[in-house]
C-alpha cells in the first residue's frame, strides 16, 4: 500500500494507479493532515509514504518518528520520467516489506537507508 502526500503531482499518482499499486491520495482522501498524522496513518495501514517534503526526513532521524519507510523524491520537471522510471523500480525490485526504510530518488541516483 502507498499514501501519496499532498505535494505529489496527479501525473505521477495516475502513471502509479496505471501500473496496479493500490495507494491512498492524502489530497484525495485525507487533506490537511499534518505530517505527524500521515506517519500515523501510514503505521495503521502498513503503507509506504511517497513525499517531497523534507520535513518526513526531519521527522524520522532528528525526532525518531520512525513507524513506516518513506520514499522521498527530488527532481526537477525535466527529471519527470527519470524520476517516475526510478520509483517504479524501488517500488517493484528495492522497496522491503520486512524492514523499514528512508528512500530518497532523484534522477540519477537511489539512496536507501535501512531505519
Amino acid at each position: 500500500m502507498i499514501i501519496f502526500d499532498e505535494n505529489i503531482e496527479q501525473r505521477l499518482v495516475s502513471k502509479i494507479e496505471n501500473e496496479g499499486f493500490e495507494f491512498v491520495s492524502i489530497k484525495g482522501n485525507y487533506q490537511g493532515l499534518s505530517d505527524k498524522e500521515i506517519i500515523h496513518l501510514a503505521k495503521e495501514m502498513q503503507a509506504t509514504i511517497i513525499t517531497e517534503d523534507k520535513d518526513f526526513g526531519e521527522l524520522f532521524f532528528a525526532h525518531g518518528l520512525k513507524n513506516c519507510s518513506v520514499i522521498f523524491l527530488r527532481y526537477s520537471r525535466n527529471e519527470f520520467e527519470e524520476v517516475f522510471n526510478n520509483l517504479l523500480s524501488v517500488l517493484n525490485n528495492v522497496l522491503n516489506k520486512e524492514s523499514l526504510q528512508f528512500i530518497t530518488i532523484r534522477a540519477k541516483s537511489i539512496r536507501i537507508k535501512k531505519i
